[in-house]
């Protein structure tokens, strides 16, 4: 049966996922910039953010360690790799001038 500190951890970690899915969808936007351009620079911005994201969080399994502190070694770099990867991401999608707006809703049918 878990610890009380497991489930405080597992509700931290689904804690931004249930407040994802309460808010409003969001898309970049740039004046002026056609749907191809925005999908190019997001694939750029993609592909720049993962590879500062790995250099500084190298994906490897320790030799030191094994079995569970391997993996939640792993789990802890793979979470860090994600979050700073979205943040190169955004920075990149910032610097090329774009501005996250909310989503549009989607069309009745």
């Amino acid at each position: 049966m878990p610890g009380w500190a497991t489930v405080g951890k597992i509700i931290l970690l689904m804690l931004p996922v249930a407040l994802a899915a309460c808010t409003a969808p969001m898309e970049w936007e740039k004046p002026g910039v056609s749907k191809s351009t925005a999908a190019t620079d997001q694939s750029d911005c993609h592909i720049i953010a993962q590879s500062q994201a790995m250099r500084i969080y190298p994906s490897y399994m320790s030799t030191y360690a094994s079995g569970a502190a391997a993996m939640a070694s792993q789990q802890h770099t793979d979470t860090d790799r994600a979050v700073a990867e979205a943040g190169y991401f955004e920075s990149c999608m910032r610097d090329k001038g774009y501005v996250r707006r909310s989503a549009p809703p989607p069309p009745n049918r």
